[in-house]
């Protein structure tokens, strides 16, 4: 999933890859990782072993990264099968909070907070970004997750 959009002034080019958590993806997920400004850990509302591989999770984001350089966001998806729901809203909050990041849930059959996530994430991440840039004298970039790119003038 490649995405532009315009944030707090600046072009943003998001990509995002979707490993839906499958064991065969986790040797590839830390060069993922690398230059990433954002990462969103997603989980399935109707599966309680999707719920719980969220401390793997983020457990190999600080294994592989330096977490107080990236925004990370947790979300709980397919709230559109209420009636399947087997992970609580109050445990994803929980969640959250032990690990002080922002927790939603979505649905990406319906639309539902899709939209707010990425919004939040990306602007999470241009602040840390600025504050990087700023106290950092080198910042090593690469062509993954959420790219900030300088606004390109018009005309």
């Amino acid at each position: 999933m490649d995405r532009t959009m315009e944030v707090s002034g600046q072009l943003v080019k998001i990509q995002g890859w979707d490993t839906a958590g499958q064991e065969r993806f986790r040797t590839i997920t830390r060069a993922f990782y690398r230059g990433s400004h954002g990462v969103m850990i997603v989980y399935d509302v109707t599966s309680r072993k999707s719920f719980e591989n969220v401390e793997y999770w983020i457990q190999n984001l600080k294994e592989n990264t330096t977490v107080s350089d990236l925004s990370i966001l947790l979300m709980g998806n397919k709230i559109d099968l209420e009636e399947e729901r087997v992970v609580s809203t109050e445990e994803g909050e929980n969640l959250a909070a032990q690990h002080n990041v922002p927790f939603f849930e979505t649905s990406a059959k319906t639309g539902e907070n899709v939209e707010k996530c990425f919004l939040l994430l990306t602007e999470q991440s241009l602040k840390k970004k600025h504050y990087n840039d700023s106290s950092k004298q080198t910042k090593q970039t690469t062509n993954v997750g959420i790219e900030i790119q300088p606004k390109k003038k018009c005309c």
